[in-house]
């Protein structure tokens, strides 16, 4: 999709083609583009689901699952299995199980495509700063990498990752839980975000996962993703890391095209939600 500035530069092959009565409409609907601060430009954002949110239709449209199972709700590491829907609808599983790290504050439900009713009182929520991995069922948008030449050939759309590139966690912003591009020097219309070029590394690849990403609400937990763990293999401030080889192997196997999603979950609520949910 171009960005509001191409949009922009190829007006005048639409102007000698447009309806005159048209003109004025499209005119002001440039002028607003064109007036877009260039930190808003480039970095893509998840895709709206607001107009197909219901949980049994995505599952009966994906077609690759990812199952992250951890013992409890207060666990920091669990295990997540790949799996493949065939032609009559079975979960065939792919590749080899691949442990992972949680958050330091174990799970707690997220905002996702999960019904809310699948929730039983006195089970965790997560919130902004909790150090809790979220629970429940999750889209993946895009992939990010430092270099995307290490994950030519996925089909994901890739976030090439500069210096310039942050993601918000300030709930008072109006770009909280999106990545936003800053250039030196500009002043940031946020008073809070990660830098996603860090010292560490363990961003030099990962997935955005569609945790409260859909008209986002403040405070319930922001910048979430499958990136690579440290190597101390300490817990997560609320991601889910793995191996940067576990994790470039699952990268070249998602595909948008077969609307991949996230399931992550304590080995409980699972065997409670896995019959009405469909999964392996």
């Amino acid at each position: 999709m171009p960005t509001p500035q191409a949009l922009f530069h190829s007006t005048p092959h639409f102007l000698t083609t447009f309806p005159e009565r048209c003109l004025k409409c499209l005119l002001l609907a440039l002028l607003f583009l064109s007036s877009a601060p260039a930190w808003a430009m480039d970095a893509p954002q998840p895709p709206s689901i607001s107009a197909d949110k219901n949980q049994s239709a995505w599952m009966q449209k994906s077609r690759q699952l990812i199952v992250v199972t951890a013992p409890n709700w207060e666990s920091r590491s669990g295990t997540l299995r790949r799996y493949a829907r065939t032609s009559d609808g079975t979960w065939l599983q792919t590749g080899e199980p691949v442990a992972v790290i949680l958050g330091k504050g174990g799970q707690g439900w997220g905002l996702g495509l999960h019904p809310p009713d699948a929730i039983l009182p006195g089970e965790p929520r997560k919130f902004e700063g909790d150090g809790k991995a979220p629970a429940g069922i999750f889209t993946l948008p895009y992939a990010f990498a430092y270099d995307p030449e290490q994950i030519a050939g996925t089909a994901m759309p890739v976030l090439d990752v500069e210096s310039d590139l942050f993601c918000v966690d300030d709930p008072g912003s109006a770009h909280y839980n999106t990545t936003q591009r800053l250039p030196t020097g500009s002043t940031a219309p946020w008073n809070s975000a990660e830098t996603m070029q860090r010292k560490d590394n363990v961003y030099n690849l990962g997935v955005f996962v569609g945790h409260n990403s859909d008209h986002p609400e403040p405070g319930r937990g922001s910048c979430i993703f499958l990136h690579i763990q440290n190597p101390q293999g300490s817990p997560t401030a609320g991601c889910t890391a793995m191996s940067e080889r576990s994790l470039q192997e699952l990268i070249h196997w998602l595909t948008p095209a077969a609307f991949p999603i996230l399931v992550q979950l304590p080995e409980p609520a699972y065997v409670r939600l896995r019959k009405a949910w469909g999964l392996p």
